[in-house]
């Protein structure tokens, strides 16, 4: 932090309501320009109250504040509301209307501005907080995230060096609360400190740059969130209930399932650690290119397939069929009459050494009926050896088919 602007110190700074409570014990803190700090605690630790004396809202008892080196009590009213501003909790239900323009113009003639900057200065603090469109809508048609953040751009107006945010993610959906941590980062980078507080540590995490935690008025701890994290004992001091993912980590952590070292703060990094950790050791991760998981499927599959026999060339022998007799039998098992006619086939061998043989012995066969060949397969299925046949209707050397007519 040594190379950034210190633009709020406190020092043993001490509060304590009349009923004898003690509201802040001896704070010690110390805020940068273009840094978002968070202050998270249980509810009565003392974040509003911190956060309204900052405001001069009301007075310390004990202890030093310092605005870039000049001390609190050198400030007017004035003068430090338009140095620091305090956007309270719920601050929604603080505006009256009717239209936004109409608010955002009664908060910049609170502060001495007239005709012309006005409407400059509305439009520019609406494009801060992002929501220029939204200049003519009327306050109680617009929902309570909306809300917020044209409170948060009525703070704006007075172009404030500290901004001090009291729970501004409660109750705001995800879309809302992103729109929102968006929006305060971007006024970090143009130079704003800020300070926001909250009692849930999982709604800061990956807002702030540093942490607080608040323990019955005292300052516990203040470092990075993941030194905070890992810090179980002061969150528990301070009834600090740790985020889902991170507890999830600590706990596998500890029964040595991962390895030690920081804990994820949101799901992305959490998926970066589980990845790291479930990846083989020894070497990393190679998958397979396109080709070459094509190239061994192709392997695989020539391996395993039956291979295709070559066709021989068996002579086919041509007759005309004017020079056939046409035959025709009934088979009195089957119904339909079978005209036998010659055709031109082509024999496909089981083996190329086995192909002549074949075709010669089909060759010399007569050929069969309908009911033969019905047989045949009956016979083929139940096991048997069919036997030749006398009744043979043509004789042709030439291989026949039966044709349905």
């Amino acid at each position: 932090m040594s190379d950034m602007k210190k633009i709020v110190s406190l020092e043993g700074v001490v509060f304590n309501y009349p009923a004898g409570n003690n509201a802040l014990d001896k704070i010690n803190l110390d805020l940068y320009q273009s840094e978002i700090v968070g202050l998270v605690g249980a509810n009565g630790a003392g974040k509003t109250t911190l956060m309204k004396i900052l405001a001069g809202y009301m007075d310390k008892q004990d202890g030093r504040i310092s605005f870039n080196g000049r001390s609190i009590e050198e400030f007017s009213n004035k003068r430090l509301n338009e140095f620091v501003t305090l956007v309270e909790q719920n601050p929604e239900s603080q505006l009256v209307g009717p239209t936004v323009e109409d608010e955002l113009a009664r908060a910049c003639r609170l502060m001495g501005y007239e005709g012309r900057v006005i409407r400059e200065k509305v439009d520019f603090v609406l494009k801060l907080v992002r929501m220029k469109q939204a200049k003519e809508w009327y306050l109680d048609e617009m929902s309570s995230g909306e809300r917020r953040r044209i409170a948060l751009a009525m703070a704006l107006v007075a172009d404030p060096s500290v901004l001090l945010l009291d729970e501004p993610l409660s109750d705001l959906d995800q879309v809302g609360a992103k729109d929102t941590i968006s929006t305060l980062k971007e006024l970090k980078n143009r130079g704003l400190c800020i300070l926001v507080s909250s009692h849930r540590l999982e709604d800061i995490l990956e807002l702030t740059d540093r942490v607080g935690v608040l323990g019955e008025g005292r300052l516990l701890m203040l470092d990075e969130p993941q030194k905070v994290l890992s810090n179980e004992e002061i969150l528990k001091l301070a009834a600090i209930t740790l985020p889902a993912i991170p507890r999830l980590f600590m706990r596998l952590q500890g029964e040595g399932l991962m390895p030690k070292g920081n804990l994820p703060l949101n799901l992305d990094q959490a998926m970066v650690l589980l990845r790291a950790a479930l990846a083989p050791s020894g070497k990393p991760e190679t998958s397979a290119s396109p080709s070459s998981s094509a190239s061994s499927s192709s392997s695989t599959t020539a391996a395993t397939a039956t291979p295709t026999l070559p066709v021989a060339a068996v002579p086919v022998a041509t007759i005309p069929s004017a020079a056939l007799p046409v035959a025709t039998a009934t088979d009195p098992d089957i119904t339909t009459t079978l005209t036998l006619t010659p055709i031109k086939s082509t024999l496909n061998a089981e083996s190329p050494a086995s192909a002549p043989a074949k075709a010669e012995a089909l060759a010399e066969a007569p050929a069969t009926t309908a009911s033969d060949e019905i047989k045949t397969a009956g016979d083929s299925a139940s096991g048997k050896t069919p036997a030749a046949s006398g009744d043979t209707k043509v004789k042709d050397p030439i291989t026949s088919k039966l044709s349905i007519r």
